[in-house]
């Protein structure tokens, strides 16, 4: 019986929320501490996203093959699609950018949390699916903290924008470029950006499209015989290839701030190829992980909490930021400089709490029910099945 999710996938997924919180712990905790200080010179998480970018490259290429392996015509592809992307990612998404609008509002002169007008300038282009354009044009205008806000309470939402923009882009490259034609397509274009030296907050760190591409490439090679055969293979060395996942996440932790960009606390101007050499990692991460050999099964009792998060890591990214950012609000004034480790643990535990029950609110009465629905209202008959299209990509799909 074929599962319903590719559960490695999950986990990865986990693993790209998780690095992308612990990057954004400092909004919290902006007191300094010598460990945290170490521990930010020699790591840096920002990566999760680039992990995230190529999940769902590949998960959304596997899912457009299936749905145009069920239809007859593109029309019918690009209708199913959209409408299940709608429903499974505006509603949160929308609910997300109105609560931080309505806190800040509620919140005034608060010294922690942007001025409402910076934040609904935010919110609009968040809303409009243009913070990854907004963001950069704001920064290189020198107008950080008047025009868009600081700190960032919804900035997160840019790599949001550059998904969404995917989902517009993705369907109609593959419905007009053949499979045959596309895939050394990407190959080039992969390879035109490994060296592009992307500066921190400019239009191209915010432009990672090499990380959705790489993702889209595993998707569209996925069942090449070359591809099921190495992974075969290393199905067979399980444990090695364990220890290679292992030693591969930690390169997303190392390469950020040993090739440059940021670490936790440290900033400095990135590597040419710094983001393309994450992801390259995260890459290899996620095709290995695409077959679903059981490979996170080493956890065991902690492997369902990891699929769990995963599952929920779309809320959990909505959530987190703006909910640091309250929690720093309110600790501001009442934090002790001698007891600042114990002050971290309990900011720490207290955020955590808040974020996952408002994470698990938010997947349990919107994102599930929202989800379905929009299954529901795509998989309805539609007046145009009669209409067909040449194929122009397939292949023998797993869920994931």
């Amino acid at each position: 019986m074929q599962k319903d999710k590719n559960t490695d996938i999950e986990c990865l997924r986990c693993i790209a929320v998780l690095f992308t919180m612990l990057q954004h712990l400092p909004m919290i905790f902006p007191w300094e501490i010598p460990q945290w200080q170490t521990l930010g010179k020699h790591v840096g998480f920002w990566s999760g996203v680039d992990l995230f970018f190529v999940i769902s490259g590949f998960v959304i290429t596997r899912s457009l093959l299936s749905i145009y392996d069920n239809n007859k015509s593109n029309r019918q592809v690009l209708r199913k699609f959209w409408i299940k992307r709608v429903f499974r990612l505006l509603p949160s998404a929308w609910l997300w950018i109105l609560i931080p609008v309505a806190v800040t509002w509620l919140l005034p002169g608060s010294t922690v949390l942007p001025p409402l007008h910076t934040i609904i300038n935010d919110a609009i282009a968040a809303g409009l699916n243009l913070t990854d354009l907004f963001l950069p044009y704001c920064i290189s205008e020198g107008r950080f903290g008047e025009l868009c806000s600081n700190p960032f309470i919804i900035g997160h939402y840019w790599s949001l924008s550059l998904e969404e923009q995917f989902y517009v882009v993705l369907p109609l490259v593959l419905i007009i470029i053949p499979r045959k034609a596309l895939v050394p397509l990407l190959v080039l274009a992969i390879a035109l950006q490994f060296n592009w030296g992307r500066q921190l907050y400019t239009y191209g760190w915010f432009c990672r499209t090499d990380a959705l591409m790489w993702g889209v490439l595993i998707g569209l090679t996925h069942n090449h015989p070359w591809s099921i055969t190495l992974a075969e293979k290393l199905g067979q060395m399980k444990v090695l290839t364990t220890c290679l996942i292992a030693l591969l996440i930690f390169l997303l932790a190392y390469i950020p701030a040993a090739l440059g960009g940021f670490g936790l606390t440290l900033f400095k101007a990135p590597s040419s190829v710094t983001v393309g050499a994450i992801a390259l990692v995260a890459a290899i991460l996620v095709w290995i992980t695409s077959y679903d050999k059981n490979y996170f099964s080493v956890f065991f009792k902690l492997r369902p909490l990891l699929v769990a998060l995963g599952a929920r890591s779309y809320s959990l990214y909505l959530i987190h930021v703006p909910t640091f950012l309250l929690v720093q609000h309110f600790a501001t004034g009442r934090i002790n400089n001698e007891t600042l480790l114990l002050n971290y643990l309990i900011l720490g535990s207290i955020s955590i709490g808040i974020i996952l029950t408002l994470t698990e609110i938010n997947y349990r009465f919107l994102e599930i029910p929202l989800r379905d629905k929009g299954k529901n209202i795509a998989n309805r008959p539609n007046k145009n099945n009669h209409i067909t299209q040449k194929d122009s990509f397939s292949g023998e799909v797993k869920s994931v």
